[in-house]
């Protein structure tokens, strides 16, 4: 916590200008008044984008898997062949 000690002869007004002006200065104040209106700082920004493009990867993948894996289900025992993971499978043997 800022403090200011009183000198001699000073005002109860002079003593809280020069307070506010050190509390100005520190810079404590400003910080405060991010932190409550939920502003946040340049490094919790970047941590944030960070896991949002995460989580964008892990979205996206999941949609491209799904699709594949729908596509081969579809024409799983169908007529015109086979489809399915199988199909792949036994042409690498052959």
């Amino acid at each position: 916590m800022p403090s200011v000690k009183a000198r001699e002869g000073e005002s109860v007004d002079s003593l809280m200008r020069r307070f506010r002006r050190y509390c100005d200065k520190s810079g404590r104040a400003a910080s405060a008044r991010r932190r409550a209106q939920g502003f946040q700082t340049r490094s919790e920004t970047r941590r944030r984008a960070k896991q949002m493009a995460v989580k964008r990867l892990h979205k996206k993948i999941s949609r491209e898997i799904k699709q594949l894996l729908n596509g081969r289900e579809h024409h799983k025992g169908g007529v015109g062949g086979s489809g399915g993971l199988g199909t792949f499978i036994d042409k690498d043997k052959g």
